[in-house]
């Protein structure tokens, strides 16, 4: 069972600093992604800023994917003979 003082390192630690990441990645990613995923950054950055703990875990693991299975590939050139 964790201890208080493990609880509150776990709050002030680890809590900000999964923000920090989630917002850098959020940030980072081009609107082109958003907008083939059908996400609003937005709605994401409150999530994260004010969910604390929860809301960067569910971006870092349901956002990301979503982000990533949509991402637009480049079409393959046509090769005509």
């Amino acid at each position: 069972m964790l201890l208080v003082s493990e609880i509150v390192i776990l709050t002030l630690i680890v809590g900000p600093i999964l923000t920090i990441v989630a917002l850098i990645d959020l940030l980072r990613r081009p609107a082109s992604e958003w907008t083939a995923a059908g996400q609003d950054r937005l709605v994401w950055a409150l999530v994260v800023i004010l969910v604390a703990f929860v809301g960067p875990v569910l971006y870092l693991t349901l956002g990301r994917s979503k982000l990533k299975d949509a991402r637009v590939t480049p079409a393959a050139p046509m090769v005509t003979s």
